[in-house]
């Protein structure tokens, strides 16, 4: 079976149909960059409102214990173990 003009003498001749893609090393510096500021950004976000969700529970499960007790004492305890 012989191929028909320019490309099948090109598919013919190139090794296990491998992609032929030159990547600069300037394209492969921004590419990673720019992968690399974006997870940094999304691990900020996530660590804030992780954080975030941590202490407004420990807040709410605080405001209780002072409500409970009728005195501000849990919270000046927490505060204390806190810093």
């Amino acid at each position: 079976m012989k191929p028909a003009g320019r490309l099948g003498i090109y598919l013919l001749m190139r090794p296990a149909m491998v992609p032929i893609v030159k990547v600069r090393f300037v394209d492969d510096f921004i590419i990673y960059t720019f992968f690399g500021t974006m997870m940094f950004v999304i691990g900020l976000i996530a660590g804030y409102l992780a954080m975030n969700r941590y202490y407004a529970g420990r807040f709410v499960t605080i405001g209780r214990k002072c409500e409970e007790v009728e005195t501000i004492v849990p919270l000046i305890a927490e505060l204390e173990r806190e810093s």
